[in-house]
């Protein structure tokens, strides 16, 4: 019963790291998002969400550098992906006249539960994010971004291949952030 009480407060450490990288340029705030299954560019129908939180610092020339938690949940039966994630996010901003125009990756690890593309009964794994944002800012120091991009993540294997199976598929998703 302790540890569980121990574990709880870790996670809840971990979730707000990312929102404490939230400097005076910075944002910090909250990301959703939801992969689209398309032929071309998916390897298969992942069908996942995702909620995080994230924060970030911008120098003077529009460069991002920040860190993010995210957790990764599928409604479909039985669940391709389901896990967290933690890790570092870059990326170039544009900011003119309340809008904003940006590029970024995300990049981390973190662990995946068993499913249809996860071998065994859970999985050490990375994550990947590419992904284009556009945003306005809603009122002084609160920015509402929509974004589109390309998510990969991987079951990271000792006995198989490094990265035995990767999963791609395309990704929409909203941003709310607050800060400079």
């Amino acid at each position: 019963m302790r540890n569980r009480y121990g574990v709880a407060v870790v996670a809840a450490l971990i979730s707000v790291l990312p929102l404490a990288s939230a400097g005076a340029r910075g944002l910090g705030g909250i990301t959703w998002g939801q992969e689209v299954f398309e032929s071309s560019p998916s390897d298969s129908g992942l069908g996942s969400r995702l909620l995080g939180v994230y924060g970030y610092d911008v120098d003077y020339s529009g460069r991002r550098t920040g860190a993010f938690a995210l957790a990764i949940y599928s409604d479909a039966s039985p669940p391709v992906a389901q896990g967290g994630f933690f890790g570092c996010l870059v990326g170039q901003e544009l900011r003119q006249a309340g809008t904003l125009m940006a590029v970024n990756l995300w990049a981390g690890v973190g662990g995946l539960t068993a499913g249809r593309g996860v071998p065994s009964s859970g999985s050490f794994a990375g994550f990947a994010e590419l992904s284009g944002e556009i945003g306005v800012t809603v009122m002084p120091g609160l920015l509402l971004t929509g974004y589109a991009g390309l998510q990969a993540m991987s079951a990271i294997s000792s006995h198989e291949a490094f990265f035995s199976r990767v999963m791609y598929s395309p990704i929409l998703g909203v941003r709310i952030a607050w800060g400079g």
